[in-house]
């Protein structure tokens, strides 16, 4: 398709250096197990959680199509293997566009996201428009949007995000950096408040409820903190939808991801886990 509606705001790339007061030491709380008093809030709505993965292996077959590795001859074709999105994210987001059709799909981060929901829209007919807001995406997907805005989300007018309606869909994956002016901080707390109640929403990079893993230690994100209070002390605003760290690690799910994975050109992937939460607003 021809590219949409292109908006640039050129930005002072300077990096800064944050200094501390006092050492730090990035390791897992808990060493690894899950926060127990966010545990309930995850455990209560595996009912939902299973019911979205048998609805994966209903539609396995849209899957068989993916490349494993990157279609060289066509660099705007999503594969699984990309580096940044797991393929159970993947296969998730692929699901949930299918499902909703939604009108609008705003991304806040684009790449391989992009490519994916691309394909979905394709393959399905979807009315589903594309909205990626990223000053550098990790790919080149222009063309396959239908609006363009090449800026920061802190630099964004945030009272856009209240066009979105129930059944549209919201995807951050952005610094995963909550500090001042940082692209999370206004996420949850310019963005979040104004969306309207049935707008889906997914974040990347979340592996609630466990810490971070060991080896993103020294990548130092704190996005998934404000996340874990948001849930502990507001969770009635949130439905959760599908965690895809917990849905990956737990057992009680094992036997629903076998039945997707273990089917056909799909097994042999490496890559099967996620870390994409899903949420829809009430």
């Amino acid at each position: 398709m021809p590219p949409g509606k292109i908006e640039t705001e050129h930005q002072n790339t300077d990096m800064k250096a944050i200094e501390l007061e006092y050492d730090i030491e990035p390791k897992r709380r808990n060493h690894g197990a899950a926060n127990p008093h966010l545990l309930p809030i995850f455990t209560r709505n595996t009912d939902r959680y299973l019911e979205h993965l048998r609805y994966l292996s209903q539609i396995r077959e849209d899957f068989y199509g993916i490349p494993v590795l990157a279609d060289q001859s066509d660099p705007l074709l999503p594969n699984w293997e990309n580096g940044f999105l797991p393929a159970l994210d993947i296969a998730a987001l692929h699901a949930f566009l299918r499902r909703l059709n939604p009108r609008r799909y705003f991304e806040i981060g684009s790449g391989n996201s992009t490519k994916i929901a691309r394909r979905a829209i394709r393959m399905h007919g979807l009315q589903t428009a594309i909205t990626s807001l990223d000053p550098h995406p990790r790919a080149e997907i222009d063309q396959i949007c239908d609006r363009v805005v090449r800026m920061r989300l802190e630099d964004f007018d945030s009272q856009e995000f209240k066009q979105l309606e129930a059944g549209d869909v919201l995807f951050f994956d952005g610094s995963h950096y909550a500090h001042m002016n940082s692209d999370v901080v206004v996420f949850f707390l310019e963005v979040l408040p104004i969306l309207r109640p049935g707008v889906l929403v997914q974040i990347h990079d979340i592996c609630l409820p466990c810490d971070y893993y060991d080896d993103w230690a020294d990548r130092c994100y704190s996005e998934q903190y404000l996340l874990a209070c948001a849930l502990l002390y507001g969770a009635e605003r949130f439905h959760i939808e599908l965690p895809n760290a917990f849905v990956s690690s737990s057992s009680v799910f094992a036997r629903a991801l076998g039945e997707f994975w273990d089917d056909g050109p799909l097994q042999g992937l490496s890559q099967k886990h996620g870390c994409s939460f899903w949420f829809r607003m009430a």
